[in-house]
């Protein structure tokens, strides 16, 4: 099953910054808007599924909701700045229903060296107050971006499909969501939504909720003490009975079993 993750933990936070050495993340999609920057090294990124290479001193703009993962090119040195556009209200402005035509750029040097002091050694995540975001970001937002971005409209075709898609099923797992009805609340045909899906994602549209909904069962299952039953409901399963054929099919074991071995 293709891994799709969410990473929820970013609205709580004004800004954080994290350190990717020789990163090799999987296709993800944040709530919140990051600049990713390379240090050193090649790192291959992947926007909305689309291949952008990005070398040394190199930077690129990843909205929300757009899927992303990099993949280091051999070694590599380079860190996430991961934060709210709500805190940065002229941005949100002007891409608002917008994405930019290119999301790469190259850093000037005084930049690059002014960034790089705020990011942690150690590979941990540091998370900065509402105090400090601005004379940390904006320096990299205008950089990357810069005062008068070219700028295209989300078309809802191809890529711009599958992200808006994966954002419903992301904020509505829990509820009884299907083909039919997310390809409605986006205005396309459904059988061009499912080949869309199953296109770029290489998993069908049920595999791909399922994933989703495994996912957040499996943080449950670690961070609550939720019966597994509660789970299963919680998780959109429908019954206890889905949720450990699902689980075992795609874990291996039962969600008892997770649970126990503390995974």
């Amino acid at each position: 099953m293709r891994e799709i993750h969410f990473d929820r933990d970013h609205r709580e936070s004004p800004l954080i910054i994290r350190p990717c050495k020789d990163v090799d993340c999987p296709a993800h999609i944040n709530y919140s808007a990051e600049i990713f920057v390379v240090f050193s090294g090649t790192v291959d990124t992947y926007l909305d599924f689309e291949r952008v290479a990005l070398s040394a001193g190199e930077a690129i703009f990843i909205d929300s909701p757009q899927t992303h993962e990099f993949r280091t090119v051999g070694e590599s040195d380079s860190a996430v700045f991961i934060f709210d556009t709500v805190n940065f209200p002229d941005l949100k402005r002007v891409l608002k229903g917008k994405r930019l035509q290119e999301s790469k750029a190259l850093l000037p040097p005084e930049v690059l060296s002014y960034i790089k002091q705020f990011v942690p050694t150690a590979q941990e995540t540091v998370v900065f107050d509402a105090l400090k975001i601005h004379s940390i970001v904006y320096p990299l937002i205008y950089s990357v971006i810069g005062s008068e971005p070219r700028l295209r409209e989300c078309t809802l075709h191809g890529n711009d499909v599958i992200s808006s898609a994966l954002q419903i099923i992301v904020e509505r797992y829990r509820d009884n969501i299907t083909l039919s009805t997310i390809s409605k609340e986006l205005g396309i045909n459904y059988v061009y939504l499912g080949r869309c899906i199953k296109e770029q994602l290489r998993e069908g549209f049920v595999d791909i909720l399922t994933g989703v909904r495994i996912e957040a069962a499996r943080s449950l299952l670690k961070n609550s003490d939720m019966s597994i039953s509660e789970v299963a409901y919680d998780c959109g399963f429908g019954s206890q009975r889905n949720f450990n054929r699902a689980f075992r099919r795609t874990l291996g074991m039962t969600p008892s079993e997770y649970r126990k071995n503390g995974i």
